[in-house]
């Protein structure tokens, strides 16, 4: 219970945060992410066969939000994302609005992180390098990563008395892959935004088919070698 009071409260100064600076921006694009994260939200989950998890492809929606709009923006998209997300997966209150707070908190603090090292990341209209922003993207990716399915981790095991260290280790380890497809999809969609403008939102439908299609052939692969 503690721990759910304190991420819950930690995100919704994230939001709150996040909501705030949004407001003073005048130019709306953005808003395209958020509405992407929301239809794209109920159908970008792929269940794990033999465990009760899931692989969730609305990373590459938002973690693109970050690189074309700002961290500000991100943690609005992943928010989204998180509550539609959620709505699918449980009926429990309290499960989704920790799994929201958890976007949020690891959002936001991924991107503090990352703009520490790399100071333009995110600013709408910055010029970095492919190389510059392939390492932001990076660390971004890694943070994201570390802090979201710790926060989970950590949920489940105070829940069911599991040590946290193995069960992280042995549940959310290997979800790094998908962290990190999601950071490459959205370093690709930087890489490309100043050729295609908007029709870059394509190249993230794109992105998230193909990999939604490649989870759900190789768990089906796994599934019947089990």
């Amino acid at each position: 219970m503690p721990l759910t009071v304190i991420v819950v409260v930690a995100g919704t100064v994230a939001v709150v945060a996040a909501a705030t600076r949004q407001a003073a921006v005048a130019e709306h694009a953005w808003l395209m992410m958020i509405v992407l994260a929301l239809l794209l939200a109920p159908v970008s989950t792929v269940r794990i066969p033999g465990i009760k998890a899931t692989v969730t492809l609305g990373d590459i929606v938002t973690m693109s939000c970050v690189v074309l709009f700002g961290p500000s923006a991100g943690v609005i998209a992943a928010v989204a994302d998180g509550v539609v997300t959620s709505l699918t997966l449980t009926k429990s209150p309290k499960k989704i609005l920790y799994n929201v707070a958890t976007c949020a908190i690891a959002m936001a603090g991924s991107s503090l992180i990352t703009r520490a090292l790399f100071d333009q990341f995110g600013a709408p209209g910055a010029q970095l390098s492919v190389l510059r922003m392939s390492g932001a993207v990076g660390l971004f990716s890694i943070c994201y990563f570390l802090i979201s399915t710790s926060l989970i981790a950590a949920y489940v095991a105070f829940s069911s008395g599991e040590p946290l260290l193995r069960l992280w280790r042995k549940k959310f380890l290997w979800t790094i892959i998908s962290y990190i497809g999601s950071g490459a999809c959205a370093l690709a969609v930087f890489s490309l935004v100043g050729r295609l403008s908007y029709l870059v939102f394509v190249v993230v439908i794109g992105a998230m088919f193909t990999m939604f299609l490649f989870y759900r052939s190789f768990f089906r692969r796994f599934q019947e070698a089990a």
